[in-house]
């Protein structure tokens, strides 16, 4: 059993359609968001976690970053989407021209002992102005590269077959199968 620490039920879903040949449980905890580069918070965040439960078990944290905005608003993406919606993000980034966008997922994983392991899942991508359900996060803004449709048009298996998370859960796995 591999527990998958988050309050998000879309990402447990997603990560039960990637990692469909492990049982996942999903475990819901109050974690503390720092700030930083995205590699050392989920660090910390997978480190907070080892002080609540026991391994093995693995976190998510993610980020969209904009090549014209230098990487932001990466793992501040969340603030930025309370404050715009994806409306005002893809209204915001339209100003610049650029439109090109990174959707990267840290997977932080610790095993019994302990042990902390990091992966990275990143898919390039553009920013468009919002198209699909707008129930997850900035899905309906961003298009990844050789797609005509947006996260938020493609179903939970088609996103699943390509997402950033996919890339990061699929290093998970082949770390934890040797």
């Amino acid at each position: 059993m591999l527990k998958f620490v988050t309050s998000n039920p879309r990402k447990f879903v997603e990560a039960q359609e990637i990692l469909s040949d492990f049982e996942l449980v999903q475990v819901e905890l109050q974690v503390p968001e720092i700030q930083g580069k995205a590699r050392d918070v989920v660090r910390r965040k997978t480190t907070d976690v080892l002080e609540q439960i026991d391994g093995p078990f693995f976190v998510d944290d993610t980020s969209l970053e904009f090549s014209a905005m230098d990487g932001l608003p990466g793992i501040y993406i969340n603030d930025f989407l309370r404050k715009l919606g994806p409306e005002g993000l893809f209204k915001m980034l339209e100003s610049f021209g650029n439109k090109r966008a990174f959707a990267v997922a840290w997977i932080g994983y610790a095993d019994e002992k302990g042990d902390i392991e990091i992966f990275e899942g990143r898919v390039e991508g553009k920013i468009v102005k919002p198209r699909g359900e707008t129930e997850f996060a900035w899905d309906p803004i961003f298009q990844p590269l050789g797609f005509e449709q947006t996260y938020a048009e493609m179903g939970v298996k088609e996103k699943a077959k390509i997402s950033h998370r996919k890339k990061a859960l699929e290093q998970l796995a082949n770390y934890l199968a040797t």
